[in-house]
């Protein structure tokens, strides 16, 4: 079953909304109709500080740097480089590798 809801938006806030929806080839209502889902996902469980540290060890050790972890995690990079420099753990590849520890 679907409802129909009229919605009141000024002609300015149509022209940007059909602007969007056309660079995203569909059409406005679609934009509004996945406001409405995305409104509707219950928010994710909130993630503990140990949580987050075990997983940024265990991204790096995979060779993911700290922007790939971010994304992954959800966090700003910047978080991830701190709690990265804090555990004392190279920083990775841009590309993604593995850091290669020098010899002394």
């Amino acid at each position: 079953m679907s409802v129909q809801l009229p919605v009141n938006v000024t002609d300015e806030q149509y022209r940007a909304l059909l602007k969007i929806a056309s660079k995203r080839s569909v059409q406005a209502h679609h934009l509004v109709e996945q406001l409405v889902t995305h409104a509707l996902k219950p928010a994710p469980a909130p993630v503990t500080i140990v949580q987050m540290l075990d997983d940024i060890r265990r991204l790096h050790g995979l060779g993911k740097n700290d922007r790939q972890i971010a994304e992954n995690l959800g966090v700003k990079q910047g978080r991830v480089s701190y709690q990265r420099n804090q555990m004392h753990l190279p920083v990775n590849d841009p590309r993604g590798r593995k850091s290669q520890e020098k010899a002394h």
